[in-house]
């Protein structure tokens, strides 16, 4: 069994523009697992800290830290049984703080279970049969010109759900919200990201303004932490409200739910 690590920058073709500021590029680590017959298992890291995980020097230093402990028969031994906690239950310790360097060793051992199971990754994900296909929105950021622009580009890709990026002015992104929709029509559907920007007073005022835009739903408008927030804020009615930041671990949902502080969990597995 052979495993290896590169690195590969990646320049996006347009900054994404976000409440933590513009993101140019995207710094990736692809991990590869080969076993004795030539299949090769790939996953990968693209830390971004802004949004939670560890800083990339961490994450490649985990990483190159990792991947000479595991073992031919840790690994293929895995791989018989479909368990990840085999062979990432001996890494723990190095994985505890580093979210993004275990999905990336733990996507390569699934992508090599699939192919040794003679499954597609999405089946194995799912436990059985998968979707062909799976429904996405389109990411839509930045000024008004560059709104228009994104979207004239989606809606001939044939994108139906768009989400905006706010948390920026209120009303600024008020006029945002407003032009997206009469750009899209009235059946399209809007989501909103405030990725935990607003207070809770700013975050009632949008929100009491984006009824008339038939938003779906605001996903984290408040800080990750304020639970207490997000549950007043639901109470107010009008719009779902979507946990994202402040879902970090499994018992993160737990606490969640037992807040009754949102309407919707997003998961993001690197993260």
């Amino acid at each position: 069994m052979r495993c290896s690590l590169t690195e590969h920058i990646l320049p996006l073709k347009e900054p994404l523009v976000t409440a933590m500021g513009p993101i140019a590029r995207r710094l990736v680590w692809v991990v590869a697992i080969e076993d004795d017959v030539g299949r090769v298992g790939l996953g990968e890291a693209a830390p971004l800290p802004v949004f939670g995980g560890e800083d990339p020097p961490t994450c490649a230093e985990i990483l190159n830290q990792a991947l000479p402990l595991l073992s031919d028969d840790v690994v293929l031994g895995w791989t018989e049984r479909g368990r990840p906690d085999a062979a990432i239950g001996r890494l723990e310790h190095l994985f505890a703080h580093a979210p993004c360097a275990r999905s990336a060793v733990e996507g390569a051992l699934i992508d090599l279970l699939a192919q040794r199971r003679g499954e597609s990754l999405a089946e194995v994900l799912a436990g059985g049969p998968a979707l062909e296909q799976v429904p996405v929105n389109c990411l839509i950021a930045g000024t008004i010109p560059d709104i228009e622009a994104q979207v004239e580009r989606a809606l001939a890709a044939g994108f139906r759900t768009f989400k905006l990026k706010v948390g920026g002015d209120v009303f600024a992104d008020g006029k945002r919200l407003q032009v997206l929709r009469s750009l899209i029509g009235p059946d399209a559907r809007i989501r909103i990201d405030g990725n935990g920007a607003w207070d809770l007073e700013q975050a009632r005022f949008f929100l009491t303004t984006a009824r008339d835009s038939a938003v779906e739903f605001c996903e984290q408008p408040l800080r990750e932490h304020d639970l207490e927030g997000m549950a007043t804020l639901r109470k107010s009615g009008g719009v779902a409200l979507a946990v994202d930041e402040g879902i970090r671990q499994p018992t993160d949902v737990a606490r969640v739910a037992a807040a009754q502080a949102a309407d919707i969990i997003v998961l993001k597995p690197m993260f």
